[in-house]
């Protein structure tokens, strides 16, 4: 007597079973799925969201520290959330146009341009200016706040510390 032999074909939209015994097919079954059944599109959407937020995370915390660092005044910059609703972001940071008779700037890109044009700016502006700039950062390979494990150059942060510095002082003493 010849051995059954079981066979069995999982594809993307269909799973297909065939049972043989000798040359003998004794069953034999297919069933058809809609072609999106197996996709793992969503599933690959919402991973790469989930990275997206954590890595944009990671780098606002990365910024507070520098800034701390710095000597800048850090901002409230978090937003009421289900779990935490008491929570309330500094209204500098929401503000983008002062009041009538307040020369003020509160302007994300206008505060960028005068970072880079070396005007005297408040510390809490230059944490904005920064912060804003942050937002959509593009995409490089060493970043300083990725993870020790992840990052190649570790001297990336401590040399922005000290281009920061240098500017500070050097902006201050212009002035």
């Amino acid at each position: 007597m010849d051995k059954k032999i079981f066979a069995f074909d999982v594809g993307t939209a269909s799973l297909g079973e065939c049972v043989r015994q000798g040359s003998e097919i004794k069953h034999l079954e297919s069933l058809l799925m809609p072609e999106d059944w197996g996709s793992i599109e969503l599933a690959r959407n919402r991973r790469r969201q989930l990275r997206t937020r954590l890595a944009h995370r990671a780098r606002e915390n990365w910024w507070k520290e520098q800034a701390k660092l710095a000597g800048l005044e850090v901002l409230e910059t978090r937003q009421p959330t289900k779990e935490n609703p008491n929570v309330k972001p500094d209204p500098k940071m929401l503000r983008e146009f002062s009041s009538e008779g307040d020369n003020t700037l509160y302007t994300s890109c206008l505060l960028r341009i005068a970072l880079l044009r070396g005007h005297k700016l408040e510390s809490w502006q230059i944490f904005k200016a920064i912060w804003s700039a942050i937002q959509h950062r593009g995409y490089d390979k060493d970043l300083p706040w990725k993870s020790k494990k992840e990052r190649t150059h570790f001297s990336v942060t401590s040399k922005f510390i000290f281009v920061l510095r240098n500017f500070l002082s050097h902006r201050d003493s212009l002035q």
